[in-house]
């Protein structure tokens, strides 16, 4: 066992090195593991995912089934944000900002929840990954970025202060970014960029 923060070698039973003081965390063993990549197959479980946000987010429109099927379709596909906005538009009419901005929301909703609904069936930690080098990062997710915590947990996010209402965004929990079941602000969900990935060691924030 190495002391995280002087790197000298102890004992595997220490608690605190005696070295430098620092508190001696347990090891925890990394499970082996195999994973397999498809790039020649959709993600089902986030095209669900997304089929299920779209009955829910358009649920008061008369052709919704048509439109579910033809952006589920697309999305099939594997074409990206330009053809499922021009889809989207040419059913509701609305403008393409709006429209890039719902489906860049429902579709990193839709694959972060696959992350997690895969990240329990193979590891006992999920981590938070923000866009910590753009200026567009919000305050709350900035915050969030590299944080480690139970797979079946609640990640805290904070509020904030919206920097162009000048509104108090309050703090919600989600179980992965992008996540609405305990209907957060949408300022805390709307073109969010951060994504989800498994993790299999806990740790802090920081150097130590």
């Amino acid at each position: 066992m190495v002391c995280t923060r002087c790197r000298k070698k102890l004992p595997d039973n220490y608690h605190f090195c005696i070295y430098c003081g620092a508190k001696i965390s347990p090891q925890v063993p990394v499970p082996e593991f195999s994973v397999h990549v498809r790039f020649d197959k959709p993600d089902e479980h986030a095209i669900a995912n997304f089929v299920e946000i779209l009955n829910r987010k358009l649920a008061g429109i008369e052709n919704r089934k048509q439109v579910v099927a033809a952006l589920a379709a697309a999305e099939m596909k594997g074409s990206g944000i330009a053809p499922l906005v021009k889809i989207y538009r040419s059913f509701t009419g609305v403008s393409e900002r709006d429209a890039e901005t719902c489906m860049r929301s429902w579709c990193g909703q839709a694959y972060n929840k696959s992350a997690w609904q895969r990240a329990k069936e193979c590891a006992p930690y999920k981590e938070w990954v923000g866009t910590p080098h753009s200026d567009r990062t919000r305050p709350s997710h900035l915050a969030m970025n590299g944080v480690i915590i139970p797979v079946d947990d609640y990640f805290v996010v904070p509020g904030f202060t919206d920097r162009f209402t000048g509104e108090r965004i309050p703090e919600v929990l989600m179980l992965y970014p992008g996540d609405e079941s305990q209907e957060p602000h949408i300022s805390q969900v709307c073109r969010c960029r951060c994504v989800l990935v498994p993790c299999f060691v806990s740790k802090k924030k920081g150097p130590f």
